[in-house]
């Protein structure tokens, strides 16, 4: 399967700081898509020294999954390591 992540970092007053996309053009589902989502927002910010922030996601396996310390059942296990 293809598809595509994207990031948008805002400042804690919601205004624009920066904005990335890349194509995937293999992943196994849209669970291992929305953990690169938080991989490459993640790798944004630490690229623009931002060390300090809040993830939203619309995909609540990502956000269980990053609550409990990155650990998952699913394919994506080292995607959910590179985050922690």
């Amino acid at each position: 399967l293809q598809g595509a992540v994207g990031a948008v970092l805002r400042d804690h007053k919601g205004a624009f700081i920066a904005a990335s996309n890349e194509q995937l053009e293999h992943v196994a589902d849209a669970g291992m898509a929305e953990a690169y989502a938080l991989g490459h927002g993640l790798l944004l910010a630490q690229q623009l020294g931002i060390s300090k922030l809040v993830v939203e996601s619309d995909c609540l396996e990502v956000i269980n999954t990053m609550n409990n310390g990155g650990f998952t059942a699913s394919g994506a296990v080292a995607i959910y390591s590179d985050c922690l």
